[in-house]
């Protein structure tokens, strides 16, 4: 939940420009002084005053939490020119400045995940006062384990078959994230992962980020990720993988193997994908907590680029016809 810059657009009734100011967090302070480019942390808020001109009742109020400070995309500058909210929603931020808050890309941080929000302006207790309560949704989504357990049949070929967890990781997490309130429609042409297993449409092992990987993982263990509007086109649905060793039985030394799930999916009986959230299986939306409970029943899969979810084979069988068989015997 940490601020720690904010960019606050204000546009009139014909979506005009009034002012757009980046503020940073004064940690000294306890009330914002107007027109300092500052904001404070008051209570669980972040409270900031705005001087300008020609405000109204009405007015959209557009901000853009932790947008500028870690971002290498410049954002500032973005920002800073636009003349409409369509204008100031071109502004994004890339993976590693979103989900790690840290420059070499390697270290997994909550500490300044982006944010977005917009509301309309309200008249204050007088003529010359306005307020805004803008409430801000993160833009980036949490992957949870939420529980891991094994149900092999008692009588099948798994029968004393067991699964030890190693880590998990993501594939077809998008590169950016859009600032705006339909961030799941942004720039998801780029992908990057959390394995250099390669794979359809995956050979780039330069694409492997450490930060959507979790070894030694555990349940109640996420990782980050950002919304992805998959269409359908091409298989860059995100998904988690569980990776581990399955063994047989006991006495043996086990394989490697995948358990890829694709995010907001669950299958009917005819093993179709059916989303969880919306209309759209496999599209995730920014500030969820996409909780994962995973019974295992068979054994993985050899790669992590497996198509999730049930698979479907249509076996016909059909009894041959009688072949005639033509034997001659004679007795005399």
């Amino acid at each position: 939940k940490a601020i720690e810059d904010m960019t606050i657009g204000i546009f009139d009734a014909n979506d005009n420009v009034r002012t757009i100011q980046s503020l940073e967090k004064d940690a000294s302070a306890t009330t914002a002084t107007a027109g300092d480019g500052k904001f404070v942390i008051s209570g669980t808020k972040a409270e900031a005053k705005i001087v300008t001109t020609g405000l109204q009742a009405g007015d959209k109020v557009v901000v853009a939490v932790n947008a500028t400070t870690n971002s290498a995309i410049g954002n500032a500058a973005t920002f800073k020119a636009a003349k409409s909210v369509a204008d100031f929603n071109k502004g994004y931020i890339d993976a590693i400045s979103a989900l790690t808050a840290a420059s070499d890309g390697t270290n997994l941080s909550a500490a300044k995940l982006p944010k977005y929000g917009e509301v309309q302006l309200v008249a204050g207790s007088n003529s010359s006062e306005f307020k805004a309560d803008v409430k801000v949704k993160n833009l980036v989504s949490r992957v949870t384990l939420a529980s891991l357990t094994d149900d092999f049949a008692h009588d099948g070929p798994y029968a004393g078959a067991s699964f030890t967890l190693s880590e998990i990781f993501l594939l077809n997490v998008p590169k950016y994230v859009d600032f705006s309130t339909n961030a799941w429609t942004a720039q998801t042409v780029s992908y990057i992962h959390g394995s250099d297993v390669d794979g359809t449409d995956y050979t780039v092992a330069t694409d492997k980020k450490a930060f959507l990987v979790k070894s030694g993982a555990a349940v109640n263990d996420f990782l980050y990720t950002l919304p992805n509007q998959y269409t359908g086109v091409k298989p860059q649905k995100t998904i988690l993988v569980l990776k581990g060793k399955f063994k047989k039985a006991a006495e043996e030394t086990g394989t490697d193997v995948y358990y890829p799930l694709a995010l907001n999916a669950k299958y009917d009986d005819t093993g179709k994908a059916i989303a969880v959230e919306g209309d759209k299986p496999f599209v995730t939306y920014p500030g969820r907590n996409y909780k994962c409970n995973v019974t295992i029943k068979t054994i993985g899969s050899n790669s992590p680029w497996q198509e999730a979810g049930p698979l479907t084979a249509t076996v016909d069988v059909e009894v041959e016809k009688w072949a005639d068989v033509d034997q001659a015997t004679i007795f005399e």
